[in-house]
């Protein structure tokens, strides 16, 4: 059988994304969120800032140091003006989040993993019809788990964000 209009239409209309690729997955106050957190490099999470140029962005990223360049999406982040901020995860000791913060001028470091920690931070840089993205651009710390644990605490704390506004 030949392919046809209404295949491709059909195909649109029923098409199931990746789990925690670019995922709007709710909102809070106005604030629309997008689980990303199987964005493991630097070009999955530019691909991100660019599909979601419509509204200021909040980026919440970092994770494991692969040695990876990322000049190109440090690039990205200082140059997007829809990009309003950057909040980066990473201890105190962290090379990736060290090498990132001193290069982009609009970061905010939280000094933890802790994705709610990351979440709070970014609503309280926020406005009304910003999006706040988890994109790592970077794998999970193993001592973490993988990408699915951090998106589960990306979804929790959208729900514990809810509850208290």
């Amino acid at each position: 059988p030949s392919l046809t209009a209404e295949h491709v239409l059909d195909a649109i209309e029923n098409f199931t994304p990746l789990p925690s690729r670019q995922n709007m997955i709710g909102s809070v106050d106005g604030v629309h969120f997008i689980d990303d957190a199987l964005a493991s490099n630097p070009l999955a999470t530019i691909a991100a800032i660019e599909r979601f140029a419509d509204a200021p962005l909040i980026v919440i990223m970092g994770g494991q140091d692969r040695t990876v360049d990322y000049t190109e999406l440090i690039e990205v982040l200082n140059t997007q003006q829809h990009v309003a901020a950057v909040v980066l995860l990473g201890g105190s000791d962290d090379a990736l989040a060290h090498r990132i913060e001193s290069l982009l001028h609009k970061c905010h470091r939280v000094f933890t993993h802790d994705v709610q920690d990351a979440v709070r931070m970014a609503l309280s840089l926020a406005t009304k019809g910003s999006n706040i993205i988890l994109s790592p651009a970077a794998p999970t710390p193993s001592h973490i788990g993988d990408y699915t644990h951090r998106s589960d605490a990306f979804h929790k704390a959208m729900v514990q964000a809810s509850s208290l506004s």
